[in-house]
């Protein structure tokens, strides 16, 4: 019995032929490592300087660490009152150097993304040129625009908002933790209880969204292909006044991509659904997915055969309309 792997958070086999592209920029790269190991450390020192400073004011007694001593003048120490001016002028001056770091930072990540992105549509406009005439049959050309440009756009999320600020974002919360837990730890740990119900939110919205992504791009696709195809043959079909017979064609048979209405068609792109059908039942019309993706049919007759037509008997059933129709039919 075939069983589906589990599918991996992220293939790393795909993200380091992207990172491939970054070798060009290595130096700009490693620039914004360090402000982002730089912006992680930074993080906790305004709200500790902040602490501080109240308690100063207040006329609460403060262990001020070393590195504090280093970055002040001696002078700041004669008085409670040059120490709160000194902190504070301190403050002003790491909130610009901050600043001035978090917008060298992400003008470098976007910078860098976009970089990337014109070598790799550079390489798929290369990769097109050589082409054999039947794969352009196969591929409307809405779809190749849609996948040089649309797609490979969005792979500047990786460096924008991707694998990097993701990993400067953990050292942060790393670095907070760990200085939380040294100002005191039982409350630390009181902050810490929402985190599992976050950690498993999160996951499932990850999942959800991921699904919802593909479904989308392979739409804006379908769409793209439909436009351009129609308004690159417009002269034709006013030339046989067509117009009204083109009005008429239903956009659910080209987003889906297949020939006709109750003609299934595989899916092998799609992540989790083998097959879909615009099923059509009298009026009623449907865009049908159907069938587990890596999981293969069995003959007739066969067991596992016997064993769906027994588990889905009432909703094949049900005709045209139904996925467990389809998947009957065509899959098992």
């Amino acid at each position: 019995m075939s069983t589906t792997q589990p599918k991996p958070m992220f293939k790393t086999s795909i993200l380091s032929r992207v990172f491939s592209f970054v070798g060009p920029y290595r130096f700009i790269f490693w620039i914004n490592v360090f402000l982002g190991i730089f912006l992680a450390f930074a993080t906790p020192v305004r709200p500790y300087l902040i602490q501080a400073t109240v308690n100063l004011a207040i006329g609460k007694q403060v262990h001020l660490p070393n590195w504090v001593h280093w970055v002040l003048p001696s002078e700041a120490f004669n008085s409670i009152v040059q120490l709160i001016l000194a902190i504070s002028l301190f403050q002003v001056a790491f909130i610009i150097l901050e600043t001035l770091f978090r917008f060298c930072f992400t003008f470098g990540m976007s910078w860098l993304g976009q970089q990337v992105i014109r070598d790799l549509r550079n390489k798929v406009y290369q990769k097109i040129m050589y082409w054999e005439m039947r794969q352009f049959d196969k591929t409307p050309i809405g779809t190749l625009t849609t996948r040089t440009i649309n797609d490979i756009e969005s792979i500047n999320d990786i460096f924008s908002d991707g694998l990097i600020p993701i990993i400067a974002d953990m050292l942060t919360i790393v670095v907070t933790l760990t200085t939380m837990f040294f100002i005191n730890w039982q409350l630390t740990l009181i902050c810490l209880i929402p985190f599992p119900i976050m950690i498993v939110a999160t996951y499932f919205f990850k999942e959800s969204v991921n699904k919802s992504f593909v479904q989308v791009r392979n739409a804006v696709a379908a769409l793209n292909a439909f436009v351009q195809e129609h308004i690159s043959g417009m002269q034709v079909v006013q030339a046989f006044a067509a117009e009204e017979k083109e009005m008429k064609k239903d956009s659910r048979l080209e987003r889906a991509g297949v020939a006709g209405y109750n003609k299934p068609k595989k899916t092998p792109s799609h992540p989790t659904k083998s097959h879909v059908v615009v099923a059509k039942d009298g009026d009623e019309v449907k865009t049908i997915r159907f069938g587990q993706q890596g999981v293969k049919g069995s003959p007739d007759g066969s067991a596992r055969n016997k064993a769906f037509k027994d588990r889905h008997a009432k909703n094949i059933a049900k005709g045209k309309m139904s996925a467990a129709y389809w998947a009957d039919k065509v899959k098992w």
